[in-house]
This record gives C-alpha cells, structure tokens and sequence, in this order.
C-alpha cells in the first residue's frame, strides 16, 4: 500500500505541478494588456467657385449706349459719335486664391471703334488682361469704354475711318459690332 499511496501522492503532486502550470499560462494570458488604437484622417477638397458675370459671352456693346443712340424695336442703333460703357465682375468665391486671365475679341464690322479701360486714354485696340491674381473672396469689376469717333476728334484715328467710310456703314445699315470676352481662371500655385 505504501506504493499505491507514494503512486498517489507522485501523480496527486504532478497534478497539482500541472495545474498550476495551466494555471500561469492562462493567468499570463488573461493579465497582459492590451490596447488598440485607430485614426481616422479626413480631407475635403477645397471649394472651386469662380465666375464672370456679363463676361465670356457676346456682349450688345451698344445696350450700353449713353449717347447718338436710338431704339428700332428692340435694335439699339448707333451713328459717328456714339459712346457707351459696361462693366464686368470676376469673382472667387473659392477656398483657394486663383488667376484670371482675359482676352478681348472686337468684331467691329467695319465700324472704326475706340477703347478704353479708364475714359480717358483712347485707343483702337482693347489689350488682353495677362494673368492677375484674385484672392479668395474677392469681386474685381472691369470697366470697358467705347466710342464710334468722328474723324475730327483728336483721339487715336484707326487707318481706314473717315467720313466716307462712316457714311457707307449709314447707308448699308446692317453692320452689328460684338465683343467677346473670354475668361481664364486657374487655381494660384
């Protein structure tokens, strides 16, 4: 019996030696930490919002007729001496400062037309506006003047305009001035 019981009390502390064996394993286990951590990085694309209001499209210069102008209709009419002006805004309303670039084409139809961009200093040819800056908020109005000059005035006489000249435009009566006007905006860099 002293064999059965040293038997029992060998497999009784190997037993117990086991268990605790499991015992750590699991408690090892259950006790380390652990943590997990996650980040959610979020981006939104900025607001692209430009426009040119009475611009990029055929514009009726002579809608804005202060002078020498008469109505058939709904036709505004024009002789030598009429003068006008209009404006247009670019704005950016964009999360992002941006560039304008603008480019005049005049269709005078053979009527000798003066320019400018200030009322005071004439000339035959409306200059592009290169690239300018427009921040982020901003309205920029330009101002565009005109005139149908009489060969007398002082101003700038385009090679070609004369009386002769204007009295056969009068007399034909079907030439229709335009002016189209093209914007450019690009995102500054």
């Amino acid at each position: 019996m002293k064999t059965k019981k040293f038997l029992s009390t060998k497999i009784l502390v190997l037993l117990i030696v086991f268990l605790l064996l499991i015992a750590s394993a699991v408690g090892y286990t259950i006790s380390k930490y652990v943590s997990a951590n996650s980040q959610t990085y979020t981006a939104r694309v900025a607001k692209w919002d430009v426009s040119a209001q009475k611009a990029s499209t055929s514009l009726d210069l002579f809608s804005y007729a202060s002078a020498n102008v008469a109505t058939s209709g709904t036709e505004n009419i024009i002789a030598p001496g009429a003068t006008g002006s209009f404006s247009y805004d670019l704005t950016n309303n964009s999360e992002v400062a941006a560039t304008y670039a603008v480019v005049y084409n005049a269709n005078e139809a053979g009527v000798y037309l003066q320019w400018s961009v200030d009322g005071t200093t004439w000339t035959d040819n409306l200059s592009d506006i290169t690239t300018t800056e427009i921040a982020m908020g901003a309205t920029v109005t330009k101002v565009i003047y005109w005139k149908w000059a009489f060969e007398a005035e002082t101003t700038p006489i385009a090679a070609g305009q004369s009386n002769v000249n204007d009295t056969n435009l009068g007399i034909a009566g079907n030439a229709t001035p335009t002016l189209t006007i093209d914007v450019t905006f690009v995102q500054e860099d």
